[in-house]
Order: C-alpha cells, then sequence, then structure tokens
C-alpha cells in the first residue's frame, strides 16, 4: 500500500525487483532495482541526483498510474474475473 499511497501522492518510489511494482520503472515514474544492499545503494544514488522538475514529471506519471490502474472499479473487475476463473 505504501507505494500505492506514494505514487497517488506524486511522490517517485524505489522499489525492487521481488516486488509487484516493476512497473514503475517502466511507466517513468520510479525506480526498480535489484533486491539487494548494493542494488538499493544504487537506486537510492539516482532517485537523490535527479533534478526537481525530473522528479515532478515522475510524480505526474505516478499520479495517473494509479489513476488508471488502481480505480476501485479496475481493481474490482480484475478480482471477479480471479474468482470467476477459480470457481469454474
Amino acid at each position: 500500500m505504501a507505494v500505492a499511497e506514494a505514487l497517488a501522492h506524486g511522490v517517485p518510489v524505489l522499489t525492487t525487483k521481488r516486488t509487484p511494482w516493476q512497473m514503475v520503472s517502466e511507466r517513468g515514474c520510479g525506480w526498480c532495482v535489484e533486491a539487494s544492499i548494493d542494488g538499493i545503494v544504487e537506486g537510492l544514488r539516482e532517485a537523490t541526483s535527479q533534478g526537481a522538475q525530473l522528479l515532478s514529471d515522475m510524480g505526474q506519471r505516478g499520479r495517473e498510474l494509479v489513476a488508471t490502474e488502481f480505480q476501485w472499479d479496475s481493481v474490482a473487475s480484475r478480482f471477479l474475473s480471479i474468482y470467476r476463473s477459480l470457481t469454474s
């Protein structure tokens, strides 16, 4: 939930490749790094070296990602589809 909440508030995120959030790098609203100390260190270096405008742009893309992918109607539809496939 913390990743979705940060994105909804326009904050670019740093997450690891062993989470379901790899889309943040694909959508340009964060960094997805190796799940290791070195990976996280490199991701933090990358994130903290960015300018204000790029971070603002990434934040806007994060808000758009949450607005399109995680609205209740969209989430509910996906869950119903999963439940139906499990019960059939």
